[in-house]
This record gives structure tokens, C-alpha cells and sequence, in this order.
């Protein structure tokens, strides 16, 4: 047990190591720092809180403020592509260093991930309390509680990642087509909606959209008015387990692989 312990605590160090080193080199190279890791999901947010305001397409009744009502549909998801993107980032950028003896390719993914993770969560942090202590609103209701969907969307986000990478070491360009085929998400995943209220043919659709859930399941922590009877925590619960032991197992599979391709 000790020696499990000791391992699992280097390993964290690394992950932790190889994180602040990304942040660092992502700071550095953007004119706006370490906010570059926040822009999409910022830019997204302010642009949807301006359009919803004036055409008022909105569901009534959660919260008093849009911005807050969109911030979580967009963090959840932004979450999981943010990080897709950013462990795959920081595996061909700091590729080089698994010469090094005791760095393996899932310590650059996880710590490319976590770097991501803690920057959206950063940002959600100051917009929810912003809104709490300047305009006393209501929510959030469980605010720990309501970071957990978006820490399973990350885990989820490791098993696309490591799929990701195992398919480009065949097809060069599927990181592109990766970003095609998830662009639709926004929309098919409760940003400006809630389940409650879209047609019953839909839901059923929906329903196979595990990033429909974990938005469901934010709104459902988030504000205290709201309670979703869409959330299934068997099937989001599976997406979950399920991406982390696939990310596991083609680790295992193509770490030499991967080490390989850093030659």
C-alpha cells in the first residue's frame, strides 16, 4: 500500500508539474495570458446573454439574469471540448518529454486536461459570485455540488482524447473532422433550453446526449427552482466510467505507440 500511495503521488506531481508548465506557455504565447483558455466559452457567453436579451428566447422561471441561465449550458460543454483540445495540445507540445524516465503520454493529456478544467471553473467561480454578492441572487443553490457535471464531462473528455490521438496516429486530419462533427453540440445540448420544455419526439432523441444530461444536472444544483426529471444518472454515470476505462485501456495499448511517434 505504501508503494501505491508513493506512485499515485508522483504521478499527481507530474500531471500537476506538466499543467502549470502549460499554463505558463499558454500565458505566454497569447497577447491576453492565461484568459486565452477561457475565450471561447467568455466569447460565447457574452455573445448568446446579448442576442437571448433582445429577441427574450429564454425559458422563464430560472433565475433572474440570462447570463447566468446560459453560463450553465455552455460551461459544461465547454468543459468537455475545451479539454479535448487541450490534451491533445499539451501531448504535442511537451511530446518531447517522454524521453524523459517516469513521463508516460496519459501524464500530458491529464495534465493538459486539469489545466483546462481548473480555467473554466476559474471563470464560472467569479461570474456565479459576481452575481451572488453584487446583485444577491438565489443561486447558486449547491455550488460544489454543481461542478461535478463538469468534472464528469473532463473525465469523458479523456476518453475522446485518448481516441483522438490513437485514430491520428493513422488519419492525420481527424482532429478536424473531430471538430466538425462536435460543432452541433451547442445546440442539442440544453444551452438556451431545458429538457422540460422541448417536444417529447426530441427528448427521446436527446436523451442518447450525455452532455444533454450533465447541462440538466448543472441547472439542477445551479438554481433552486429548478429540478430536472430528464437527468439519468445510470446513463450519464455510464459515459462517464465507461470513457475513463477507454482512455485507460488504449493508453495501455498504444503507449509505445505513441512513444514512437515522439521520435
Amino acid at each position: 500500500m505504501p508503494a501505491v500511495g508513493e506512485a499515485v503521488f508522483r504521478s499527481a506531481g507530474v500531471i500537476y508539474g506538466v499543467a502549470a508548465r502549460e499554463g505558463q506557455s499558454r500565458g505566454a504565447e497569447s497577447p491576453v495570458g492565461i484568459f486565452s483558455l477561457v475565450l471561447e466559452p467568455l466569447a460565447t457567453l457574452g455573445m448568446m446573454t446579448i442576442i437571448f436579451s433582445y429577441i427574450r428566447l429564454r425559458t422563464a422561471g430560472l433565475g433572474d439574469y440570462i447570463m447566468l441561465f446560459l453560463m450553465t449550458g455552455i460551461v459544461p460543454l465547454s468543459v468537455f471540448r475545451g479539454s479535448v483540445s487541450s490534451g491533445d495540445r499539451t501531448y504535442n507540445r511537451m511530446k518531447r518529454s517522454l524521453v524523459l524516465p517516469g513521463i508516460q503520454p496519459i501524464d500530458l493529456v491529464l495534465g493538459g486536461i486539469f489545466v483546462q478544467f481548473l480555467a473554466v471553473m476559474g471563470l464560472y467561480t467569479i461570474i456565479t459570485f459576481f452575481f451572488h454578492f453584487f446583485y444577491n441572487t438565489s443561486s447558486p443553490e449547491f455550488f460544489w455540488l454543481s461542478i461535478i457535471p463538469a468534472a464528469g464531462n473532463a473525465c469523458i473528455a479523456f476518453g475522446f482524447c485518448m481516441l483522438n490521438m490513437v485514430i491520428k496516429l493513422y488519419f492525420k486530419f481527424w482532429a478536424t473532422i473531430f471538430g466538425i462533427i462536435t460543432g452541433p453540440l451547442n445546440i442539442v445540448s440544453g444551452m438556451f433550453y431545458t429538457a422540460d420544455h422541448i417536444p417529447l419526439t426530441m427528448k427521446k432523441v436527446l436523451y442518447y446526449n450525455p452532455f444533454m444530461h450533465s447541462t440538466e444536472l448543472m441547472r439542477t444544483f445551479y438554481f433552486p427552482d429548478y429540478t430536472s426529471h430528464f437527468f439519468d444518472p445510470y446513463y450519464y454515470g455510464g459515459w462517464v466510467v465507461g470513457s475513463i476505462v477507454v482512455g485507460l485501456l488504449l493508453e495501455r495499448a498504444y503507449r509505445y505507440r505513441l512513444l514512437q511517434a515522439t521520435v
